[in-house]
C-alpha cells in the first residue's frame, strides 16, 4: 500500500513524497525516508517519528524528544494515523500530511547514495503523475529511527495457473478433465491450501527486504506578485551597513506563498489568529520583522512598552529615517504607525533598586491610520481570576530571525502550548499589576506577542526570557524555555480605548525617552 506525504510548511514545503514501504521515518537524522534538515527548520531539531502499518491500519509513533501532533492532538504512544491527517513536528512546525493512495502507484526505488538525494529538494528530482490538490495547513514533526510491524507493499503478479482458470468456451470437451472422486477432491484441497500459504510466505519475506521507495515530486513553485518582484529589483546593496535605497518604499514585502501556520479545525487558531499582527520597521526601502502585537480596536494594536518606546524614539526623530508598519503577511494586511503609548505607571514609578519592576507593567499600544479587519478578545475579571499555577496558556508569535526581509522569506504565525509557573503581584504599584512566569518552547524573538487562555482571550503580553534577566547568553539549568509575560488589565486599556483619563496613557514623543536597552539577542531586530 502507497502513501503519498504532501509537506505544508518549512524548507520543503509544496514537496510530495510517494513512499511504498512497510515503515516509514520522518525526522532531522538524514537516514529518515522524509528529513527535515535542522539547519532551515530549526523546529525540527531532534524531533522524529515513525509511521508503520499494523493488521488494522497505519500508526505513528514519536521516536524523538519534544511533543509532535496529528491534527492538533499530541502523539501518546502509538497513535491511529487516517488517511488525510496532519502531522506537525513542533509547536511551529514543519508539517506533513499523510494520504494513502491507490496501491498500483508507481514508484521509483533509489540504492545506496541516490536514496539520500532523491529525498532532497533537487531541480533533477525523478518526477512522477500529478498527486490530486491537496488543503495545505500547518504541520509539526521530528523523530528517530523506530523498530515497528513491518507493511507489506501489493505484492507482485504472479503467473496463472493454467488449472485453476475457467475453460475457454471455444475448448473440445475432451480437454476436460475426468471427474474425481470425493477422496481425490479433499486431497487435492488440503494440497491446494498448502500451496496458497507457501507462496504467501515468500511474498511477506520478500516485502519485509524491501525498503520504501521514495519519488519526490516538486510542485511548481508559485509566481512571484509583481510587487515582490519590484522590491527585489528595485533593492540597491546596503553600503558599510546602512541599508540599500529603493525607489518604492511603500510596503514591505510579502512573500508570494502564504504559509498557513495551524489548521483551520483548530478552535484557538480560527479564533485569534486573524487579529494577530506583526510589527515591522523600514529604512531606505527595506523592511525588518520588529515585534508582535494584536488588534484590540479598530486603529489600536496591544504590544509591549519596551518596544513600543523603541518605535516611538525610531518613529519622532526625523534624523533616524525610519517608518513603522502593522502587518498581516499571510493576508497582506499593512497600515502605517501613526503613534505609540506607553502605560504611565511604567514611566511614573523608575527605582533603580528594582530594575525589573518594568515587567509588571510592559504594556504598550501602537495606533494605526486604517481600519484593522479583526480584534481578538481581551480577557475580563472573571479570566483574570482564574489565572493560576498549571493552567495552560498558548502564545501566538511570527517565526523570524530579525534579519532583513527578502521576497523569498515566509513569516509564518505559530502557536505554542506553555503553562503557567507562578503568578506575582507588585505590593506597591498603582493596581497591584501582575506578571506570568511561563514554561514554554517558543521562537527566537516573540517580544510582543499575546499569550491568550483556553478560551482565546488575551491574558498577557510577552515580555521576556527568564535567561535575559539573569544575565545569560542561553537558558540555564533550570530556567530553559522560562518566560516572563506581563498580565494585561481590561480596565487599564480602556483608559485609552473610552478617553476616560488621559493621563493613564503617555506618548513617547512627548517623554522624550532614551531608546531602552533590549535583551539578549534582540538585538539582531534592530535594524542597522
Amino acid at each position: 500500500m502507497a502513501v503519498e506525504i504532501t509537506i505544508l510548511s518549512g524548507q520543503r514545503q509544496g514537496e510530495r513524497l510517494v513512499l511504498d514501504g512497510t515503515k516509514i521515518r520522518a525526522g532531522a537524522e538524514p537516514t529518515c525516508d522524509i528529513v527535515f534538515d535542522p539547519s532551515a527548520d530549526s523546529s525540527a531539531r531532534d524531533r522524529a517519528v515513525a509511521l508503520c502499518l499494523l493488521d488494522d491500519g497505519w500508526y505513528i509513533q514519536s521516536t524523538g524528544h519534544g511533543q509532535v501532533f496529528v491534527n492538533q492532538s499530541p502523539v501518546v504512544g502509538l497513535t491511529r494515523l487516517k488517511s488525510g491527517s496532519v502531522v506537525r513536528m513542533s509547536e511551529f512546525g514543519p508539517e506533513f500530511e499523510f494520504r494513502v493512495v491507490a496501491s498500483g502507484h508507481s514508484s521509483g526505488r533509489e540504492s545506496g547514495g541516490n536514496a539520500l538525494a532523491a529525498r532532497l529538494p533537487s531541480a533533477h528530482a525523478p518526477s512522477s503523475p500529478p498527486a490530486p490538490s491537496i488543503a495545505t495547513t500547518p504541520s509539526l514533526a521530528r523523530a528517530p529511527s523506530v523498530a515497528a510491524a513491518p507493511l507489506a507493499p501489493p505484492p507482485p503478479p504472479v503467473p496463472a495457473e493454467p488449472p485453476l482458470l475457467a475453460a475457454s468456451p471455444s475448448a473440445p470437451a475432451a480437454a476436460s478433465p475426468p471427474p474425481s472422486s470425493p477422496r481425490d477432491s479433499g486431497r487435492l484441497a488440503v494440497m491446494a491450501g498448502f500451496g496458497v500459504l507457501a507462496l504467501l510466505l515468500v511474498l511477506v519475506l520478500f516485502k519485509l527486504s524491501s525498503p520504501p521507495a521514495v519519488v519526490v515530486v516538486p510542485s511548481p513553485a508559485p509566481p512571484a506578485s509583481d510587487s515582490a518582484s519590484a522590491a527585489s529589483a528595485d533593492r540597491q546593496p546596503a553600503v558599510e551597513g546602512v541599508p540599500g535605497k529603493a525607489d518604492s518604499a511603500t510596503s514591505p514585502p510579502v512573500s508570494a506563498a502564504a504559509i498557513p501556520a495551524s489548521p483551520a479545525t483548530d478552535p484557538l487558531w480560527a479564533q485569534v489568529s486573524g487579529g494577530v499582527l506583526l510589527i515591522q520597521v523600514e529604512k531606505a526601502g527595506q523592511f525588518w520583522p520588529f515585534a508582535g502585537c494584536c488588534a484590540i480596536a479598530e486603529n489600536v494594536a496591544l504590544t509591549s512598552a519596551r518596544e513600543a518606546i523603541q518605535l516611538g524614539v525610531w518613529l519622532h526623530d526625523p534624523q533616524s529615517g525610519f517608518k513603522g508598519w502593522v502587518t498581516h503577511p499571510a493576508t497582506g494586511l499593512k497600515l502605517p504607525i501613526q503613534g505609540t503609548r506607553i502605560y504611565a505607571v511604567r514611566v511614573s514609578s523608575p527605582d533603580q533598586q528594582k530594575p525589573n519592576d518594568w515587567l509588571y507593567t510592559n504594556l504598550g499600544l501602537v495606533i494605526v491610520d486604517g481600519s484593522l479587519p479583526k480584534t481578538v478578545a481581551l480577557a475580563g475579571p472573571d479570566d483574570w481570576a482564574q489565572l493560576a499555577p498549571g493552567k495552560p496558556v498558548h502564545a501566538f508569535c511570527y517565526v523570524h530571525e530579525g534579519d532583513v526581509i527578502t521576497p523569498e522569506d515566509r513569516l509564518a504565525l505559530g502557536t505554542a502550548a506553555g503553562k503557567i509557573l507562578f503568578i506575582n503581584a507588585h505590593p506597591e504599584l498603582p493596581g497591584k499589576p501582575r506578571v506570568l512566569g511561563v514554561k514554554a518552547d517558543l521562537p527566537k524573538f516573540p517580544q510582543g506577542s499575546p499569550l491568550v487562555n483556553a478560551q482565546g482571550k488575551v491574558v498577557a503580553v510577552y515580555s521576556a526570557t527568564v535567561a535575559e534577566l539573569e544575565g545569560q547568553s542561553q537558558g540555564g539549568p533550570g530556567i530553559e524555555n522560562m518566560h516572563y509575560a506581563t498580565v494585561i488589565h481590561p480596565g487599564v486599556i480602556d483608559l485609552w480605548l473610552k478617553k476616560s483619563d488621559g493621563t493613564a496613557w503617555v506618548s513617547t514623543a512627548e517623554l522624550g525617552l532614551p531608546a531602552p536597552g533590549r535583551g539578549s539577542g534582540a538585538e539582531k531586530q534592530t535594524p542597522r
